[in-house]
């Protein structure tokens, strides 16, 4: 796959990553909680990052820490819908809808993550060769 093809795509997930969050905030009416902030500007740094990267190959490495930062924090949002690990950004959502919106979006920030770390190894690896 070409390095541009990889970086558009990248930067227009996340860039959805962060409308999809203002999304649910404005017009859904469900405030964020500390997960959902840390997700939100975690995707907002990738969306402004990853166009960079076509003219800054070093910043490779910080897409990356982003990505696992993403995967790890959207892990604990899993984990915590599932009742497996302790999650206080859960009991601040509202009852009713906002659970399994929370529980979604916490998996598709998690598919999001593991596609930006996927996707920046093989930026890093096309930079290399």
């Amino acid at each position: 796959m070409h390095r541009k093809f990889i970086t558009y795509v990248m930067t227009a997930i996340s860039a959805s990553g962060v409308f999809l969050s203002f999304y649910v905030q404005y017009f859904l009416g469900i405030p964020p909680c500390l997960e959902c902030i840390i997700l939100r500007y975690s995707y907002l740094l990738l969306a402004l990052i990853y166009p960079l990267s076509l003219i800054k190959r070093s910043i490779l490495p910080i897409i990356a820490a982003v990505s696992v930062i993403i995967t790890a924090v959207s892990i604990w949002g899993v984990l915590g819908y599932l009742g497996i690990l302790p999650n206080p950004c859960i009991e601040s959502c509202p009852i009713g809808l906002s659970a399994e919106i929370g529980r979604n979006l916490s998996a598709l920030a998690l598919f999001g993550g593991v596609l930006s770390l996927i996707a920046s190894n093989l930026l890093w690896k096309k930079s290399n060769s």
